[in-house]
């Protein structure tokens, strides 16, 4: 079981690295919000930051990298 204070604490350890992200950064999200890593780095990790994010319904090579 995730307790509360493990969604809270995890994109803060996340973000204390060498490459931060910053508000200004555009976060891509292609993963699924239901599952720990899309909720905790990218959402979770976008608001913490106040940063933007684009969605993806679904993660299409030739979107992401054209």
């Amino acid at each position: 079981m995730i307790s509360h204070f493990n969604l809270v604490s995890i994109p803060f350890n996340r973000f204390c690295t060498p490459q931060r992200p910053v508000e200004d950064d555009v976060f891509l999200s292609f993963l699924p919000f239901n599952h720990i890593y899309g909720l905790t780095y990218f959402l979770c990790g976008a608001i913490y930051l106040g940063a933007s994010q684009v969605i993806m319904a679904r993660f299409d090579a030739r979107k992401v990298c054209g």
